[in-house]
């Protein structure tokens, strides 16, 4: 027999509903209580789907065919597939991204992405054919190519995933390491609802004449775009460019951290071709206000200005972050004709440590490219510098003893500008190194100086600590339960002395 609960108004188990948030054990068995609150929970238990097996994609779709309201009520999907004996049932996922008619994020990981397993047999022709179904739904919310003809087999009904707004793709190739958008799958850059795509291991450049009729779609409203880890030429830059309305945020990470599988014309965009880059970047001076940029290792490749090498009128440019290995770049940094007047916060990632050290030294005691850039940029307020060494900071000081006054006079120096300045180590990349995938952790860099009261964070030479050794205790302490929080384990758990002991006898 039915409780008084149930006979409560729905804006009242609603409210209970709320209440349980982010807990869909509880959801769940409260869905499985009677059908009012089966109809009030499955908007939420179905809000956000995550999906590993291949049979879990094939439940899904089961579950969206027999209610439709379930169908509506997803608003993400995060997919990140892994190897298993029911790989071949993500074929699944495709059905569900046409059925997911309110999808408003969208994650999807292969398998076989940034790992030595794409060059199994099964990441080729089974999975390769599976990708381009995932794709399809996505190229044809387009609706149709320039050219007129649907982007679509058949598949009645309007075209999916129309409020689709963030995307991210980290996928692989047939049997190769990189995937190549060509066909409909560069119609990605043309979805009408789109504002944030982040897209990973992938070959950008012209394959047919696919990338001349997406050029000729009508503007996107993109907002973010992230090209991590990818082979990229000038021309499809220029093309992808071209077609954001307002775009703000810009990551342009060329391969870095795998050998190149399309090398023609791909990559050191900056120093092989700065007309092209420039060109391509001015196609949203108006509105970009974040550039960072990781290229290529530019070994023997030598830049050289065009007369479009600038960031002059980038007025709404905010942050610039850019590695070592970009001279051209940190040329222009140095010129009020060329420099973005409105740059707040500028980071150079891979710099020499040493160069603070022997770079000559302006009147104002900072060396005098910083002094340039300083001098150049009147509303800049964070200077950034990230290095990587296999020297101790100690063995830099017994090295170089007068490196420490350096650093703090470069440190005064901008203090008294109001400007932060920040010298960061760069973490260990050896076992994880872009694209970031699910379960996985970049080591993070290490701040060891800030032009503020405590100055440097590390020890400096033997015997001495950072300014404050309060807080260098502090780090010490915490330090020491990182490798409990590494393995994942807790102190709780760790064996006292006590328990050792008994259990070394």
């Amino acid at each position: 027999m039915a409780g008084p609960i149930t006979e409560l108004p729905d804006e009242l188990n609603i409210c209970i509903i709320e209440e349980l948030g982010s807990d869909l054990a509880a959801l769940r068995c409260l869905a499985l209580t009677n059908k009012t609150y089966q109809a009030l929970t499955e908007p939420i238990l179905y809000r956000s789907l995550f999906l590993r097996k291949g049979f879990e994609s094939k439940n899904i779709l089961h579950a969206l065919h027999t209610g439709a309201c379930r169908s509506k009520s997803v608003r993400s999907i995060e997919a990140r597939l892994e190897i298993d004996a029911t790989t071949d049932l993500h074929c699944s996922l495709a059905r569900i991204l046409r059925r997911t008619t309110n999808l408003e994020e969208l994650i999807i990981e292969s398998p076989y992405c940034n790992n030595a397993t794409w060059r199994s047999e099964a990441a080729g022709g089974p999975w390769a054919s599976l990708m381009e179904e995932l794709l399809l739904p996505i190229a044809e919310a387009y609706g149709r190519d320039m050219r007129g003809l649907p982007l679509y087999r058949g598949v009645p009904g309007p075209p999916p995933l129309q409020r689709l707004t963030s995307l991210t793709l980290h996928l692989n190739g047939d049997g190769k390491e990189f995937w190549t958008v060509r066909g409909v799958s560069a119609y990605i850059f043309t979805h009408s609802a789109l504002e944030n795509l982040h897209i990973s291991s992938a070959n950008l450049g012209h394959v047919g004449g696919t990338w001349e009729h997406v050029a000729l779609a009508p503007g996107t409203p993109l907002k973010r775009l992230t090209l991590d880890e990818c082979n990229v030429t000038a021309a499809a830059l220029v093309t992808i460019l071209s077609l954001p309305k307002a775009l703000e945020y810009l990551y342009i990470g060329e391969t870095r951290y795998s050998r190149i599988e399309e090398s023609q014309g791909c990559n050191q965009l900056c120093a092989r071709d700065p007309k092209a880059f420039f060109s391509a970047l001015h196609q949203q001076h108006r509105t970009l206000q974040t550039l960072i940029y990781e290229p290529t290792e530019t070994r023997g490749v030598h830049a050289h200005a065009s007369a479009n090498s600038s960031f002059g009128d980038f007025r709404e440019m905010r942050t610039i972050e850019i590695t070592a290995a970009c001279p051209l770049i940190q040329k222009l940094l140095l010129s009020d004709l060329t420099a973005p007047p409105n740059l707040v916060r500028l980071a150079v990632r891979e710099i020499s440590l040493l160069l603070l050290y022997t770079h000559q030294i302006s009147q104002s005691g900072v060396p005098s490219s910083v002094f340039s850039a300083v001098s150049v940029l009147p509303k800049l307020k964070e200077l950034e510098f990230t290095y990587r060494t296999d020297l101790s900071w100690e063995d830099h000081f017994d090295s170089y003893p007068e490196l420490e006054d350096v650093i703090k006079k470069y440190g005064k120096t901008l203090k008294g500008r109001g400007i932060a300045m920040r010298m960061w180590r760069i973490g260990s990349h050896h076992s994880v190194v872009r694209p970031i995938l699910y379960g996985e952790k970049m080591e993070p860099d290490t701040l060891d100086y800030e032009n503020d009261e405590t100055g440097f964070r590390v020890e400096i030479a033997a015997g001495r600590v950072s300014d404050d050794d309060s807080d260098w205790d502090t780090e010490e302490d915490d330090m020491d339960e990182g490798p409990y929080e590494d393995n994942d384990v807790s102190s709780e758990d760790s064996p006292s002395e006590d328990e050792s002991e008994m259990n070394d006898e």
